[in-house]
């Protein structure tokens, strides 16, 4: 279980995918792709990251690594 850092209230675990293009992140020139999917599976059903939505605040905390 995942606490919310803005409200402290119980987080949702799931993911976010992407079937195309990827999910990157782009800041002033850097660029990283975010993905915790490996091998093969990535290459069927595209790029996902787990992430916790809390559905009071509408937030989406993704880590990363």
């Amino acid at each position: 279980m995942m606490k919310c850092p803005y409200c402290g209230g119980e987080m949702c675990e799931g993911q976010i995918h992407s079937f195309n293009s990827g999910i990157e992140w782009r800041s002033r020139g850097e660029s990283m792709r975010l993905n915790t999917e490996k091998g093969l599976s990535k290459m069927l059903y595209g790029d996902r990251i787990e992430a916790y939505r809390c559905e009071h605040c509408k937030k989406i905390l993704i880590s990363y690594e």
